[in-house]
Order: C-alpha cells, then sequence, then structure tokens
C-alpha cells in the first residue's frame, strides 16, 4: 500500500469538497463550542470534563455519521445534500453513539494505561464507524470486524493518519499557543474539528480500498 500516494490522494478529496464538509460540520461545530463554553460556566471541575466528552460523543455521532454518508455518496457518483446526508445520519445516531462511547471508553483505558495501547485500540477500531453505518451492524460487530480488517494493515493506517493529522493540524496549534482571547481559541478549535476530518477521509479511503479488494 502506498501510503504518499493515498495521503496525496486523501488530501485532493478534502480540498475539493472542503465547502461541503464545512457545510455539515461547522452548525453544529459552533453548537457545541457554546454548549462547552456553558458547562464551564455552570459546571464544578471534576464534572466539566465528563459532560464535554459525553456532548462530544452526542453530537460527533450525529455529525460524524453525515459526513460518512457524504462520502459514500460522492465514491458512488451519487452526490446527497446536507439535509439528505442529517437525514440519514438520525437514522443511526443511537447505534453510533453507543459505538462512540464503547470505543471511547476502551481507547481512554489504553491511553491511561500506558498510552500506547490507546493509541492501538484506536487504529484497531478505525473502521467500524464506517462498518456499523455503511454495512448496517451492531455497535459490538462493528468493532470487531474493524479489528479484523485493520490487523493487517495497522501500520500503515497509523502512519498515513499520524502524517495528515500532522501537517493540517500542527499550523493551527502553534497558533492557538498564541491565541489571547476566548473568540480566538474557540475559532482555532472549530477550525482544529474541520481539518481533522483530513483523516477521517483517510481511513475511509484505506476501508474502501481494503473492502473492494476483499469484494474483488
Amino acid at each position: 500500500m502506498d501510503i504518499l500516494k493515498t495521503c496525496r490522494e486523501c488530501i485532493y478529496f478534502f480540498r475539493s469538497n472542503l465547502s461541503r464538509f464545512v457545510t455539515i460540520l461547522l452548525p453544529l461545530l459552533i453548537l457545541m463550542e457554546i454548549a462547552i463554553h456553558l458547562i464551564e460556566l455552570s459546571l464544578p471541575n471534576n464534572l466539566q470534563t465528563v459532560a464535554t466528552l459525553l456532548l462530544g460523543i452526542l453530537l460527533g455521532s450525529l455529525y460524524n455519521a453525515a459526513v460518512i454518508y457524504f462520502m459514500a455518496s460522492i465514491v458512488t457518483n451519487n452526490p446527497w445534500s446536507v439535509i439528505h446526508c442529517y437525514r440519514a445520519a438520525l437514522l443511526v445516531w443511537f447505534k453510533l453513539a453507543l459505538l462512540y462511547l464503547i470505543t471511547t471508553i476502551a481507547t481512554l483505558a489504553g491511553l491511561i494505561a500506558f498510552v500506547i495501547p490507546g493509541i492501538f485500540a484506536f487504529i484497531r477500531f478505525a473502521f467500524a464507524d464506517f462498518i456499523c453505518i455503511l454495512e448496517d451492524r451492531t455497535a459490538l460487530d462493528a468493532m470487531n470486524e474493524s479489528w479484523q480488517r485493520t490487523q493487517r494493515y495497522q501500520w500503515e493506517i497509523m502512519a498515513g493518519y499520524a502524517l495528515l493529522l500532522l501537517l493540517f493540524e500542527g499550523p493551527i496549534y502553534i497558533f492557538y499557543q498564541f491565541a489571547a482571547q476566548p473568540i480566538a481559541e474557540s475559532v482555532l478549535h472549530i477550525l482544529s474539528n474541520i481539518v481533522t476530518f483530513v483523516g477521517t477521509v483517510y481511513l475511509f479511503r484505506i476501508y474502501t480500498i481494503l473492502k473492494n479488494n476483499a469484494i474483488a
């Protein structure tokens, strides 16, 4: 598998469809940013982390599902509208939120334990949301199937994903260190969440390649 070629393809795909990604993501990302500030103002410190994590899972499962449906529609040369993507996302919202809750707990447990197991879990569950939505599997079935499919290519998946995040997230992280105003931090946080989806594009591309190879 040519990692650099795949990364270039994903960057091209992301840039070509950037306006649609922004249209899908921006409304809920703004809503989430507002909700996070309200959480910080209204809840004690020991509850803020949990509340923010649960908020991310609830809203994240909705806009992630919409993005997955959008990417799948592009691959099949039948692009869906934003409304169509969200209508479909609402139908799988609960089971995807359950999937993200389980994988988040597994990943965090690994990160707390020895860090590397958490990264390993994230990579091995990288296809779970695609399988859950596009192949209509339960959360646990999707996790198990993702674990199997990523086994042979886990290092390629990790390397390409890390490279793309470094290229796109690195500059934002640098700017974030100099952000003096809360509004600037919020804007950079939203921008960071959007560009992170170049990594999602990469994971989806690998998922598609392996699935097509299996069918062939």
